[in-house]
């Protein structure tokens, strides 16, 4: 493990990643995104909040998970957001699971046992070993006061936005200020009451900023661990913001989504019209990408971006950039993009 941990040390220095000191920590570092003012940038963050308890099953009955071994914190590990989601999770080390990176809303616990939904229990035998982490909140991102520095404003007309996508529906934060000192200043859901700024940002899922200009380039800087499971990113038909989940560049050729088959890929076709499309924002500006197949064989199938006759295959995915995924196909898949480090 250490020699891995200084492997990787070496590979991400350019994200300032350092490596553990002994065989049993997990690998800890942070990114910085640039956001800068006047533009749209789309953000992911490769890192997690670190385990805050780990362990393992003993047993299942229905729903609830038994860690015999186990002394939670209940009320903690219980704790829900503003808009009453979950804040915590599990995340399963063992089994085939453990490649897959399933990972798990905790809804309600006890001193030893964790009660989950009927679906996700349904995966699980009720031996795994698990980690138990905290969700990524907009706090964590941009500070609890947007000490980030982000434009506020007593309305989304005058304040930056975070978009997050949502089951394919857009919603809006911004850091409210009524300018003369009535209300709090605080984060606002424009869909409900109450300081959003523990709403949560899932570890699949990046994040869209629209800054005002003039308002000034700031600076986002995420710490945390690296991911020692699979990744795995639910791919659903309509739009969805998803994340490299790796602290390292990923090429368009490394991403696995180009397999020829819509059950594990994107769907392939001849026009950007007819192909599930993966939008990129360049110097803030959106570009389309989208696997080619003339559907005769006379053209190899190949990554493509529209308006450019190059082939992007080794473009890269930077550490921290996420992208919009276009969805066309009516299939779901899970999206297990590889380790390239």
């Amino acid at each position: 493990m250490k020699k891995i941990n200084l492997l990787l040390g070496t590979l991400l220095a350019t994200v300032a990643l350092s490596h553990a000191v002994d065989s049993y920590s997990e690998i800890v570092g942070y990114n910085t995104s640039g956001v800068p003012a006047g533009k749209m940038t789309m953000v992911s963050f490769p890192f997690l909040k670190q385990e805050v308890y780990s362990g393992a099953f003993t047993s299942k009955s229905g729903a609830v998970l038994n860690s015999s071994g186990s002394s939670f914190d209940a009320s903690l590990i219980s704790a829900k957001n503003y808009a009453g989601e979950p804040l915590y999770f599990i995340e399963i080390t063992s089994n085939s699971n453990a490649t897959s990176g399933l990972i798990i809303d905790i809804l309600s616990a006890t001193s030893t046992t964790v009660t989950v939904s009927t679906g996700d229990a349904a995966s699980l035998t009720g031996t795994e070993t698990f980690k138990i982490r905290k969700y990524l909140t907009l706090g964590d991102v941009f500070g609890d006061n947007n000490s980030a520095g982000l434009k506020q404003g007593p309305s989304i007309a005058e304040a930056d936005i975070v978009y997050t996508l949502v089951n394919g529906n857009w919603k809006q934060y911004f850091y409210y200020d009524d300018q003369v000192g009535f209300d709090p200043t605080q984060w606002a859901d424009i869909s409900q009451l109450g300081d959003a700024k523990d709403a949560r940002i899932d570890p699949d899922q990046g994040i869209l900023i629209s800054r005002k200009t003039g308002s000034g380039d700031v600076s986002l800087r995420v710490a945390g661990t690296v991911k020692s499971t699979q990744a795995k990113i639910p791919v659903v038909a309509g739009m969805q913001i998803v994340t490299n989940p790796w602290p390292t560049p990923m090429t368009f050729a490394q991403l696995g989504l180009q397999t020829g088959n819509v059950a594990t890929g994107l769907k392939q076709a001849p026009a950007v019209s007819e192909a599930d499309v993966i939008y990129r924002l360049e110097n803030g500006e959106w570009k389309q990408y989208f696997i080619y197949d003339d559907q005769v064989g006379f053209d190899p199938v190949q990554w493509s971006k529209l308006g450019d006759t190059a082939d992007p295959s080794n473009t890269q995915i930077g550490v921290g950039e996420a992208i919009l995924i276009k969805r066309v196909a009516t299939q779901s898949f899970a999206w297990s993009p590889a380790k390239n480090f």
